[in-house]
């Protein structure tokens, strides 16, 4: 899930510099488009934000906008599962920035190795998924700036009894 959303979802969205490219392409107006088509001048601009439905370049010029019922709702999803609390355990699934009731998560991937947890509330545990492109004898959590030991379960490490300022 990780490798999908940073390395597909997020290329796959319209940028600015994507609008300004598609807008310096040969413009083909055509004439004989079948009833209920249209192609509007400013279209460039009306897909930023939208998605494409291929990282390929040429693919990337020809359908804008198919994706965007079903990548919405994956992101709603992606969203919603980030960062999950039942009882007094907090389990984050997805290393992205995310705030919350429970905890703001501060993910400094790709660029950095490191994720900052900042605890709202007393947790008893705090499960963290850990990637799986991830080389895991190089996992390490402090807490308050002191190493603390974790827990390996399946693919994410449990902090026991967290406290505040989680790293």
């Amino acid at each position: 899930m990780d490798g999908w959303v940073r390395n597909t979802v997020a290329n796959l969205q319209v940028q600015e510099s994507d609008v300004e490219r598609i807008k310096a392409l040969p413009v083909e107006y055509k004439t004989d488009l079948d009833p209920g088509y249209t192609q509007l001048e400013d279209g460039a601009d009306r897909v930023l934000g939208a998605w494409v439905h291929s990282l390929n370049m040429p693919a990337r010029n020809s359908a804008i906008g198919c994706c965007g019922g079903n990548v919405s709702r994956a992101l709603h999803y992606l969203w919603a599962n980030i960062i999950q609390s039942e009882d007094k355990d907090l389990e984050i699934n997805l290393l992205l920035n995310r705030a919350s009731p429970w905890a703001d998560i501060h993910s400094y991937l790709p660029y950095e190795g490191k994720v900052v947890v900042k605890l709202k509330k007393s947790q008893d545990n705090i499960l963290i998924r850990i990637p799986e492109w991830t080389d895991w004898n190089q996992v390490s959590c402090d807490v308050n700036g002191s190493s603390r030991e974790h827990i390996w379960s399946d693919n994410y490490i449990n902090i026991e009894k967290g406290s505040r300022g989680i790293k």
